[in-house]
């Protein structure tokens, strides 16, 4: 008996694969996040508060500090100022190749209203924000007064710069036998032609034959030097309230230590030809005034000048130098009748009114508001360019 196979029934075990992690897995896990959340925060916090604060003190005093020595690298090359206040400043310096071409002018202003920004411009083009919130500008200057290296340039007043009639002419031709330059100017000018011509020269000279009032409209303190003949103008440029006459021919120097008269001796000198009107005063003269002489038989003062920086009889300062000669109109004045020696008073009065004032360093002090201490930067001007005096 044949015995049949045994067929046996095998179980399948099947493998099986786990989707989650423990609760032990899930704690430490957990435990990890929270460290590093923890330590993230922390980052975060610290490098927030190394971010500095654009309106903490510190941080405002630095960027006052780095303003300041960026105005003064800048004027360091200044090659001329033509304002210059405490609380603004416009100069030029050489081409920077910035599409401009010649001298490029900078100007940097403040109001002077607490909490205003100080601002640039650079030629024409826009004025930005260098620095906000400035509680105080205060810009400072040294200067002096050089001699000048070349003969002066003269803008001279004439009824009619188109056609000058012969006192005019007799003057103009005189000035240009010492080799100065003479540009004349009409009395009626507008303030802007008078500002551009002042620009381009050395001194003033007022003649006698004018009209006051279209002077006076225009001439109040200008940068240049003034030499002045009319007595309508002793009170406007400033050396006493009122100018008068007196008969006479001749000056007493009272003062030869000065450049002016330097080249006389004390005592009579000869003014005109023949008995002429000499310009003088009465009045008592501004504390800047000084008094070369008085004419002869008079006790009058006359031939004044005063120096820059000079107390003028408002009690402004005078921008520049000013003489008042010893001559002036009354009845009509003739200019052929000045003297040799009057002729050196002037050729003198005119070369040491057009002295030029220069710039030798400026000082900046800025302080913004919240912040108790004041930036400084001082330099020294390299060109030391001229200005506009006081």
């Amino acid at each position: 008996m044949t015995s049949s196979p045994k067929h046996y029934k095998l179980s399948k075990r099947r493998s099986v694969s786990r989707s989650g992690h423990t609760l032990l897995e899930l704690l430490i896990s957990m435990s990890i996040m929270t460290i590093l959340m923890s330590a993230m925060t922390t980052v975060i916090v610290v490098a927030g508060h190394a971010i500095p604060d654009s309106q903490a003190p510190t941080t405002k005093k630095i960027k006052a500090m780095e303003l300041v020595d960026q105005m003064g690298s800048e004027i360091f090359y200044a090659t001329s100022i033509t304002e210059a206040s405490a609380n603004s400043i416009t100069f030029t310096v050489a081409d920077r190749g910035h599409g401009a071409a010649g001298p490029e002018t900078i100007r940097y202003a403040w109001s002077g209203t607490l909490g205003d920004p100080l601002t640039r411009q650079y030629n024409v083009g826009t004025v930005i924000t260098m620095i906000d919130d400035v509680q105080l500008l205060n810009l400072s200057f040294e200067k002096r007064l050089e001699p000048l290296t070349t003969f002066p340039r003269v803008l001279m007043f004439v009824a009619n710069e188109g056609s000058l009639v012969a006192q005019e002419t007799t003057r103009k031709n005189i000035m240009e036998s010492w080799g100065f330059t003479v540009q004349p100017i009409s009395d009626n000018s507008t303030q802007d032609a008078f500002d551009t011509a002042i620009a381009n020269n050395d001194v003033l000279y007022i003649p006698d034959e004018l009209n006051s009032t279209n002077v006076l409209a225009i001439v109040t303190n200008p940068s240049i030097g003034i030499v002045n003949e009319d007595t309508a103008f002793y009170n406007a440029l400033g050396f006493t309230n009122k100018g008068n006459w007196a008969a006479a021919s001749n000056l007493i120097v009272q003062i030869n230590s000065h450049e002016i008269t330097s080249v006389f001796s004390l005592g009579s000198i000869q003014i005109f030809l023949t008995s002429d009107v000499m310009a003088v005063t009465t009045q008592t003269v501004s504390t800047g005034t000084q008094v070369l002489g008085i004419p002869e038989g008079y006790t009058y003062s006359s031939l004044l000048v005063i120096d820059t920086g000079g107390e003028m009889i408002s009690g402004a300062m005078a921008r520049a130098r000013r003489v008042c000669l010893p001559w002036s109109g009354f009845n009509g004045f003739d200019f052929n009748n000045v003297a040799t020696a009057g002729l050196t008073i002037m050729r003198r009065a005119i070369v040491w009114a057009a002295a030029p004032t220069v710039y030798t360093g400026a000082q900046i002090d800025l302080q913004l508001n919240g912040v108790s201490e004041t930036a400084r930067s001082q330099v020294q001007i390299l060109n030391r360019p001229t200005g506009t005096g006081l």
